[in-house]
């Protein structure tokens, strides 16, 4: 085995720095995800790069932008995107690699390539999309009905954010009076906590207490807005039951939130103007209805009182027409009854004189006047021999008296049956 030479671990970190100078002498382009950025006091900017895979992190190297570069490139980055660099950025660094005897290995970087940034934020919008469509989620909140009077407002939002202040300053300072109910559901509008913040207040949030959820920021640039190309977000939107209106604020590019809300307003005080607008229409349509109803009910009144006033007349030229008919029958019932009265009363007088005359000949005192008498015991008419006692004091009256006697003896049929 040859004898190799003894080398402390300063000799050797130095053997590798000239190694790799010589090896790697120039420039690279270099894509990475950022997964921490720190600046320090001196402000220079330190970062930690890495790539993924779907089983997590497969290489991994720090990074250091010094000070006078870091404001140039920070500068025209934030110009270009909208954003400073942040973590979880996918970024393309132009670098030169740098071995430190003591620190190690690093990349110092010269520039960052914005272009590329964009790029990938619009890359990962469009995959999310494609996933989204393929999911049948794009237009189902969209296919929703917008509620009539939409008066009860889930807003999603940061107190803060002056999009939010715009949204509900607009709505209750409405011209025609209409008192709007506005419930804020705290959210982040940027950075790496919108996706759990939106998630908890979609939680919270129940549909039935509202008529519509609002979700407002209150501009940026393409990058500021990247946040809400979120896949769990947009799929929170597109699943909730209630329409959901986005009003973020931008002019052009649409937000992955925006391609599943029901309705995409460009900023948060056109959202208010939009809900005020339904209210409005609401309004007028009860307005119009209100007339059109009043109106079909005058004209039916009119109606009715001109089939009135035919029928009045109708009934008229019947009343006249029957009372003169009845007239005509009146008179001829009159001069019958005159007719025909005098005779009708001689028939019932003659009729009525006869009878007096039957009832006279039943008249007990002509009866008597015929030598018939009446007998009576106790004060009460005698009918039957059954009815008198041997002894009883007997009554007989007469035509002109009575008669005093005392029962002696009965006879039934002609035969004395008893005697005194």
């Amino acid at each position: 085995m040859p004898e190799r030479p003894l080398l402390s671990l300063y000799e050797f970190n130095l053997i590798v720095k000239e190694a790799l100078s010589l090896t790697f002498p120039a420039r690279y382009l270099i894509k990475a995800e950022t997964a921490s950025i720190n600046i320090d006091a001196k402000g220079h900017c330190y970062m930690e790069l890495i790539e993924k895979d779907e089983t997590g992190i497969k290489a991994q190297i720090s990074a250091r932008i010094w000070a006078t570069q870091w404001k140039a490139v920070s500068r025209a980055f934030t110009a270009a995107t909208g954003q400073p660099v942040s973590k979880g950025m996918k970024i393309l660094v132009e670098a030169t690699l740098n071995f430190h005897e003591r620190f190690g290995l690093s990349l110092i970087i010269q520039t960052i390539d914005p272009s590329y940034t964009l790029g990938e934020m619009a890359m990962a919008k469009r995959q999310i999309l494609e996933r989204l469509a393929k999911e049948g989620l794009l237009d189902k909140n969209k296919a929703l009905p917008f509620p009539l009077v939409p008066l009860r407002i889930a807003v999603m939002s940061s107190k803060t954010a002056a999009g939010y202040e715009d949204f509900v300053k607009h709505l209750r300072g409405n011209q025609y009076g209409y008192a709007f109910s506005v419930t804020l559901f705290e959210t982040a509008v940027q950075g790496g906590a919108v996706e759990q913040s939106f998630l908890r207040a979609f939680s919270l949030c129940h549909a039935e207490e509202f008529d519509v959820v609002v979700i407002t920021r209150g501009g940026g640039g393409a990058s500021d807005l990247d946040c809400f190309n979120n896949y769990a977000v947009a799929r929170a939107v597109a699943l909730f039951p209630i329409p959901v209106i986005a009003g973020i604020g931008h002019e052009r590019d649409k937000t992955v939130i925006d391609e599943t809300a029901h309705t995409t307003i460009k900023t948060p005080t056109a959202a208010a103007a939009l809900i005020i607008e339904r209210v409005r229409h609401f309004e007028d349509a009860i307005d119009n209805m209100a007339e059109r109803m009043l109106k079909s009910a005058e004209m039916l009144c009119l109606e009715s009182m001109g089939r009135l006033f035919m029928l009045s007349k109708a009934v008229d030229s019947a009343v006249a027409a029957g009372l003169l008919r009845n007239r005509f029958i009146l008179e001829r019932y009159t001069k019958t009854i005159e007719t025909s009265a005098p005779r009708l009363l001689e028939r019932h007088r003659e009729r009525l004189h006869a009878v007096l005359t039957a009832v006279g000949h039943l008249d007990p005192r002509n009866i008597l006047k015929r030598g018939f008498s009446i007998t009576s015991v106790n004060g009460k008419t005698l009918r039957s021999v059954a009815d008198v006692s041997i002894g009883a004091r007997l009554t007989t009256h007469l035509y002109d008296g009575s008669i005093e006697s005392e029962a002696i003896a009965a006879i039934h049929g002609g035969q004395d049956e008893t005697e005194i």
